[in-house]
C-alpha cells in the first residue's frame, strides 16, 4: 500500500520514528510513528503548520502507547461513521489541547 511506502520513506529519511507497543515476538505488533524534529521543521516550512515539539516528545513508553491505541481507534471509528453519514468531523481535540483549556 502507498501509505506504508510513504511511512517507510519518512522513517528512512528521519522525519518520523517508529514505536512498537508490544515485544517483537507478539504478532502482529502495532507500529506507531512519532514525528521527529526534522519532520516538524518540514511541516512548518512547507505547510505552515504550527507544531510544538519538545525533546521529551520522543520519550514514549508502552504505558503511553496502549491508551493511544484505544484513543486512535475511537477517532478512526468516529471519523469513519461521520464519512458514512456525510458529516464532517471539524475538530478533534488532543489531550494537550484539552489540558491547556483547564
Amino acid at each position: 500500500m502507498r501509505v506504508f511506502r510513504r511511512l517507510d520513506a519518512l522513517y528512512d529519511n528521519q522525519f518520523v520514528e517508529r514505536y512498537l507497543s508490544m515485544p517483537l515476538w507478539v504478532n502482529p505488533s502495532p507500529t506507531f510513528y512519532g514525528i521527529l524534529r526534522k519532520g516538524v521543521d518540514l511541516l512548518k516550512e512547507r505547510k505552515g503548520h504550527s507544531i510544538t515539539w519538545y525533546n521529551s516528545s520522543k520519550a514514549v513508553t508502552d504505558a503511553y502507547l496502549r491508551p493511544c491505541t484505544v484513543i486512535n481507534n475511537v477517532w478512526a471509528a468516529v471519523t469513519a461513521a461521520c464519512r458514512k453519514l456525510n458529516f464532517t468531523l471539524e475538530q478533534w481535540y488532543t489531550e494537550r489541547e484539552i489540558k491547556s483549556q483547564l
